[in-house]
């Protein structure tokens, strides 16, 4: 499995962001600034240990990084398809997710693929972890208040409660 390696340093167009984004959107700043931090080797391995090793089906996106991108779908409390959309066409996302200078526009997950990965982190109680890691990481280096950081991966629930997901149920290490 692939292992989410962004770059520590800023580059001079990130600092730019970092810099426009900073004053309204400060978790933009934090995660960028912290993300080897919140997630350095330990945690990406725990991560990791989600899934389990088969071989089948295709390589899953690094865990880290999918992480790091329902962390900003749950601060801006967007819809699955929106954060797609974001990932691929906001600056400030690509910034964060480490994308921002491949020079591509395309997503960095699919709708799928980001529902699949929360369902999972989820069944191994992951989305809790994340969320405690977040808050620690931030009242370590203190930058980003850890009140304000989200509550809940769990998305947007569905506009009408009869609405079930279709597809395959996602466990912990399947």
């Amino acid at each position: 499995m692939e292992r989410w390696k962004p770059t520590v340093k800023c580059s001079t167009r990130e600092q730019r962001l970092l810099k426009l984004a900073g004053k309204s959107r400060k978790l933009f700043v934090f995660l960028r600034e912290h993300r080897h931090e919140l997630f350095d080797d330990g945690f990406q391995s725990e991560l990791e240990a989600m899934y389990r090793r088969t071989g089948q089906g295709q390589a899953p996106q690094p865990p880290a990084m999918m992480c790091m991108g329902l962390l900003l779908q749950a601060y801006l409390q967007t819809s699955d398809a929106e954060a797609v959309c974001l990932s691929g066409t906001d600056s400030r996302w690509r910034m964060v997710l480490g994308t921002l200078d491949t020079g591509e526009d395309e997503p960095a997950f699919s709708q799928g693929g980001l529902q699949q990965f929360r369902d999972r982190l989820i069944a191994c109680e992951m989305d809790r972890r994340l969320l405690e890691r977040t808050v620690e990481v931030a009242t370590q280096t203190k930058g980003f208040d850890a009140k304000k950081t989200p509550k809940s991966l769990r998305g947007k629930p569905p506009a009408d409660p009869s609405t079930k997901r279709r597809g395959r149920r996602v466990g912990c290490g399947a």
